[in-house]
């Protein structure tokens, strides 16, 4: 699946970090195994940056499309608790994943980046989530 051109620009705020382990504490019932490891592994990433490749290949996947969706459903799980409104692509369609992280709607020629939300990262170490290095 590749990605859409979003419409409205990516908010440079989204919450606080005590907002944000406030909505992952609250959304802890509804996580998947994968949203959680998808999490965790964008948390360890470089600079907390990963592709949706990267993210499909750390679950196992052969393809992005089953990444891209559960990335997405983990912002939108977030977003509700947080009443964020994401920003739409060109054919209307939010993009939760702006939750989560900021980066690249776009690249020609490449893949989709996403740069973790500091203030989630920070909700995320607190939290203790993020694993062994």
């Amino acid at each position: 699946m590749k990605a859409s051109k979003l419409s409205e620009p990516i908010p440079a705020h989204v919450a606080t970090a005590a907002e944000f382990r406030e909505a992952l504490l609250a959304i802890r019932p509804n996580l998947t195994d994968n949203m959680l490891a998808l999490l965790r592994f964008q948390y360890r990433a470089t600079e907390r940056t990963a592709t949706p490749t990267d993210l499909a290949k750390s679950l196992g996947y052969s393809t992005d499309h089953p990444a891209r969706r559960q990335y997405e459903e983990l912002g939108r799980l977030i977003a509700a608790v947080l009443n964020f409104t994401p920003p739409r692509r060109a054919d209307g369609v939010y993009s939760y994943w702006c939750t989560l992280s900021t980066g690249d709607s776009e690249l020609n020629g490449g893949d989709q980046r996403f740069v973790m939300r500091p203030e989630l990262a920070t909700a995320v170490a607190e939290l203790r989530w993020g694993g062994h290095a």
